[in-house]
């Protein structure tokens, strides 16, 4: 049977390469390129596979088909091939029928070099990633994954992100995880996060696979919905080319970076065969070597002539307890980690060097100097700087930043509604709640309360009923350590007031809260809700009962704030006048406290803001 271009619709799957030199005839490149392909498709198909009694059964190239060459309205040329494969079943035993699949392989590419490469089969198209990797396919390569990252991923909303760890297996850690949501950059954490590697990213635009130089965009009702799309990676492409991202561009600055100079990995200290469930692709084969071998380091953790990155592993053959010591040595290209294996061991253990020089995957190395070689990458996994995005840089003239109370031995609430009274408290309640755009306290709808004192939920909690949402606010305030203005950026003056916000989160619970704001007035009295806004002399009011009905009535369904009021920080000390962002110690140390703060009142989804002061 027969088939034409306007036969096709497979899914928008596509694996990118390019080639710097193409020639002026593009038909001649495509087929030059599908041949290739073609050739390792058969030497996949007739691999043997085990089947029952495991006995070794080939399967077979049954037919092909060429699909003339269209072009797209992009200006991108195609050719495609239709191939028919009989594979053995492997719950029968060989003797018996095969199963017939049709498969579909198409390759396109525009006047560039670019080239998209289309296989409707994963397991041909997992060779073929591998076989491009290896150079097979020179002079087309993968594409660098910078260009990946900007042409799909920056400035969009992150859906999915597969993550691999570069930390030691350990129970208490996944090795490799799958996470989800509407939009996973505020959803990293900086630091428990900080040893996992993106393996792939799933944006509003596309689906990405950084390792293997792919992207998936969806299915299509016939050929023209998949020229369209084709058309359109290849213009995101173009766009990020002329972008010129970095090549240090990374998904998230919050996890593991990908590193290119194998010499900055040295002293290593362990190695570890990749666990089947953490690979993206090789499974099958890390299985089997699993099932066959044990590795472990070997007692020469210096290799005599090879790079301070080599090292010796012990490969343990467990059917008969035999063991080979052999050198390794990692390289990296674009990117990518290939296993130097000088002197290979003879056989059994020459099919374990085999497999991990074919698949760097397949193999995890930890170095002391902070580098991991996992998932066939070199990653450095460590604690990285990131921004902190919530502060509040506001005016606090006519305060002293260094006053968090009315003054007085003991609290006296109604000094802070005083003209001559200059606290934070009275900050939060005059200045701050309009400045966060927070509801002024209302009558039956809105309640400022505080509940400064020891076991306290937060020094002031503001509840909004009103709107299609409720609002639960927890302020937590504390004065500067100075009022100079040369005073620096350093993260003591937040440490005592960052704790009191964390430990008090799971006050977000309305029935924790409701107990404990009803202990709080039976015990210090009821004059310390407000439904009106500040006013001097303003009294509290008499009865509190209103937003105690609030509460109890609260639900789950309102969003929290956690409002951290600390006026140490100088904006002027903390952003420079061009732009740039502290880099010293202390700055670095301070959005570390904050953002650790910040990622666990996410757990709990709150937002953080932390109020400073904007001079």
């Amino acid at each position: 049977m027969s088939f034409t271009s306007t036969d096709l619709s497979p899914y928008s799957s596509h694996l990118i390469v390019q080639s710097p030199t193409p020639t002026a005839d593009r038909d001649l490149d495509l087929m030059s390129l599908l041949l290739l392909i073609m050739e390792v498709v058969e030497s996949t198909i007739t691999l043997p596979r085990t089947v029952t009694r495991k006995a070794k059964e080939p399967g077979v190239l049954a037919a092909s088909h060429l699909v003339d060459f269209w072009d797209t309205p992009g200006g991108a040329r195609s050719v495609g091939c239709v191939y028919v494969e009989h594979r053995p079943v492997g719950w029968l035993p060989a003797a018996a029928d095969k199963d017939q699949l049709h498969h579909l392989v198409i390759v396109t590419t525009n006047r560039d070099g670019l080239t998209l490469v289309t296989l409707t089969d994963a397991e041909h198209r997992e060779a073929i990633i591998a076989r491009f990797k290896s150079g097979y396919f020179t002079p087309w390569r993968p594409l660098p994954k910078e260009l990946l990252i900007q042409a799909f991923v920056a400035a969009r909303k992150m859906k999915t992100l597969w993550l691999s760890g570069a930390h030691r297996s350990t129970t208490v850690k996944p090795s490799a995880k799958i996470i989800s949501g509407p939009d996973l950059r505020d959803a990293i954490d900086p630091m428990g996060d900080s040893t996992y590697l993106a393996g792939a990213v799933r944006s509003e635009a596309a689906g990405v696979s950084l390792g293997n130089s792919s992207a998936w965009i969806g299915p299509n009702g016939d050929r023209h919905a998949l020229d369209a799309r084709t058309d359109g990676v290849f213009q995101a492409i173009a766009d990020a080319v002329k972008a010129t991202p970095p090549q240090d561009m990374a998904v998230h600055a919050g996890l593991a970076r990908r590193i290119s100079d194998v010499s900055l990995a040295t002293d290593c200290y362990h190695v570890e065969m990749a666990s089947p469930e953490t690979l993206s692709s090789g499974q099958g084969l890390a299985s089997d070597l699993a099932a066959r071998f044990s590795v472990e380091l070997g007692k020469a953790t210096v290799v005599k002539g090879k790079p301070t990155c080599a090292f010796t592993a012990e490969v343990t053959h467990l059917a008969d307890g035999a063991s080979a010591v052999t050198a390794i040595a990692p390289t990296v290209h674009d990117e990518r980690v290939s296993f130097v294996i000088a002197q290979p061991p003879a056989e059994p253990f020459a099919a374990w060097t085999r497999a991990i020089e074919g698949n760097s995957s397949l193999l995890r190395v930890f170095y002391n100097s902070g580098h991991t070689i996992s998932d066939g990458a070199l990653a450095e996994a460590r604690t990285q700087d990131r921004p902190f995005d919530a502060f509040e840089f506001a005016d606090f003239s006519g305060y002293k930043v260094t006053q968090e109370k009315p003054p007085g031995t003991t609290l006296r609430l109604d000094r802070m509604m005083t003209v001559k009274d200059q606290s934070l408290f009275k900050w939060i309640f005059k200045e701050g709640l309009p400045r966060l755009k927070l509801g002024a306290p209302a009558p039956g709808r809105c309640w400022l309360f505080c509940d400064d004192g020891s076991s306290e939920v937060a020094d002031f909690v503001h509840l909004d009923t009103r709107g299609p949402t409720k609002t639960l606010t927890l302020f937590h305030a504390k004065g500067a350590n100075s009022a100079k203005a040369s005073r620096c950026v350093a993260p003591g003056p937040y440490e005592l007031v960052s704790a009191q916000a964390t430990k008090n989160l799971r006050a977000f619970d309305a029935k924790d809260l409701l107990g404990r704001v009803q202990h709080r007035l039976e015990k210090k009295g009821k004059e310390r809700v407000w439904d009106h806004p500040w006013a001097v002399n303003a009294p509290a009011i008499a009865d509190a009962q209103p937003m105690i009905d609030a509460l109890e009535t609260l639900g789950m369904d309102f969003a929290c704030r956690v409002v951290i009021v600390q006026p140490h920080v100088l904006k002027s000390k903390y952003i420079a006048s061009d732009g740039t962002i502290s880099g010293t110690v202390g700055a670095r140390q301070l959005r570390a406290l904050l953002s650790g703060v910040e990622s666990l009142a996410k757990a709990v989804s709150a937002k953080l803001t932390v109020v400073t002061d904007q001079r």
